[in-house]
């Protein structure tokens, strides 16, 4: 045990395994070996409803079936809308009958990659489906309870939106106008279930079962199984999984005395999670959790060398925001340099208000009126701040690594109180943003915005950026149950973001051929 002690307490004891983790990550991304259990022409599969969305007349599932698959059906009838609402649950088998298709893969360069984002969550296979039918067989009771907990959620009316969103990590419900204010004002990361949360979440349970109980270790064993059920809920999101790892093994630590460093058992949980699931690079949530928290335990002497509360806390924005950037960047191509004072503000109202009181509100429905207050006073507050966004252009693989080494650098020279040399973090960003006026070649970018056209002509130097026709969806007469809450725009989805991506900040000229719909939509 001495031996195991000290060869755990090594600084490099994970680091083989690191590599490993990483070469075979490099391996089955690069040859795409993922193994099916289907072949690709079934026509009907049967399976369990794991979860089920009904927005318009689309219909959503995720299958459990052989593996987990994604099933799309549209609704034909306002009364088959309400038939499946009634008649269909979580924990139901199900047999669907359709077409397998492999899911579209980015074919509009550096945006959201939809077939990668589905292999994050060990999906492969999309089901469109033609039609659904209920099979009479035992329905999953795990499934059955989280069906029930859903329910309950919506009898809670004008708060089950964040209240969803923390238990079961559902947005759907939230308004895009509000989830765009809180990207735009670099908040959208309150709306996603994090480690902190789940921390937050395991410190009130443990304290509460230790008035209890005096039994430690039995203690922890309780948490550790009711943190289970909470990512059975959340459905198990890279972000939770990391802090639920973390939890355990430091347990394990405390209990056994190991001395290992919260470092070396990040290093062990990315190997492991890496190894499960290799296609989690593609996953945001899992990139900013290992990103952000590794830093913040790097640095973690920086921060608790001050005593006042309130510079800590900026310290840990500063140091979050930072180590964002290049993530920020590639997703989002922009970034909002307000947000170490935003997340001063929002932060502790999300965290200590609404999180613990959306918890409260599942059990106490009749407090679900003052948690809307707050809420609604968050988003007013989001939408009404001026966050001050910069566009800069996507950045490549060797460039992000530049970038780290620079945060990196500036970080330890903090550390050592040597302040002036967070002046190259602006220095970097000003680079980055003038670096497409350095262009000497003109681009021609025909944009695939499905059945219309949509070309970019960008000249050198930034002398002038020329878009011919946007592209469009015909919009048919729907009827109003039809309808979907969120309507899909090919603008904000592809063309805006894609001249982001460039570094875009204006048009100069938009020239419309003529007047089609999905020629100027």
């Amino acid at each position: 045990m001495p031996n195991l002690k000290t060869t755990l307490q090594s600084r490099w004891v994970f680091i083989p395994l690191l590599i490993f983790a990483c070469l075979n990550a490099f391996f089955v991304l690069k040859k795409d070996v993922y193994k099916s259990s289907y072949q690709g022409y079934e026509n009907n599969i049967s399976g369990y409803i794991m979860s089920l969305t009904i927005d318009g007349n689309h219909l959503k599932i995720i299958l459990k079936a052989k593996e987990k698959i994604i099933v799309n059906y549209y609704i034909k009838t306002e009364k088959e809308l309400e038939t499946i609402k009634s008649d269909y649950q979580l924990g139901d088998y199900i047999k669907v009958e359709g077409d397998l298709v492999r899911p579209s893969s980015n074919n509009v360069f550096n945006l959201f990659n939809y077939r990668n984002y589905l292999l994050s969550q060990k999906v492969y296979w999309i089901f469109n489906s033609s039609g659904i039918k209920k099979i009479n067989m035992q329905p999953q009771r795990l499934y059955l309870m989280k069906q029930k907990i859903i329910n309950r959620l919506d009898k809670t009316e004008k708060s089950s939106a964040y209240i969803k969103n923390y238990l079961l990590a559902e947005t759907n419900d939230i308004d895009a106008n509000v989830l765009n204010s809180y990207q735009e004002n670099g908040l959208n990361h309150l709306l996603s279930l994090s480690g902190t949360q789940l921390s937050l979440f395991a410190t009130i349970i443990m304290f509460v079962i230790n008035k209890i109980s005096k039994h430690k270790t039995v203690n922890y064993i309780i948490v550790t199984l009711i943190l289970l059920f909470y990512l059975f809920l959340s459905s198990y999101p890279p972000s939770l999984l990391r802090a639920f790892l973390l939890f355990v093994l430091l347990r394990i630590n405390e209990i056994f005395k190991l001395k290992v460093t919260t470092i070396n058992y990040m290093i062990f949980i990315f190997s492991i999670l890496l190894l499960y699931n290799p296609y989690y690079v593609y996953h945001l949530g899992f990139k900013f959790s290992f990103i952000i928290s590794f830093y913040l335990t790097l640095f973690k002497d920086v921060i608790n060398r001050n005593k006042n509360y309130l510079v800590k806390m900026f310290i840990v924005s500063i140091i979050a925001f930072l180590v964002s950037i290049p993530i920020l960047i590639n997703n989002f191509f922009e970034i909002n340099l307000l947000t170490p004072i935003t997340n001063m503000i929002f932060i502790p109202i999300f965290l200590f208000v609404i999180f613990p009181f959306s918890i409260i509100v599942f059990i106490i429905p009749a407090l679900d009126n003052l948690l809307y207050i707050i809420i609604n006073f968050t988003e007013s507050l989001s939408l009404l701040i001026n966050g001050l966004n910069i566009t800069l252009q996507h950045i490549p693989i060797l460039v992000i690594i530049g970038y780290y080494l620079v945060i990196t650098f500036v970080l330890i020279s903090f550390r050592n109180k040597r302040y002036w040399n967070f002046i190259y973090i602006p220095v970097v960003l000003l680079c980055h943003f003038y670096s497409p006026y350095f262009n000497s070649y003109p681009v021609v970018t025909f944009i695939d915005v499905g059945q219309g056209d949509s070309t970019l002509i960008e000249l050198p130097k930034m002398k002038g950026n020329i878009l011919i026709d946007t592209g469009g969806i015909i919009n048919y007469n729907n009827k109003e149950w039809s309808v979907k809450k969120n309507k899909y725009s090919i603008a904000l989805s592809k063309t805006i973001p894609y001249l982001k991506s460039r570094g875009i900040r204006k048009l100069d000229y938009l020239i419309l051929t003529h007047g089609d719909y999905d020629h100027l939509g």
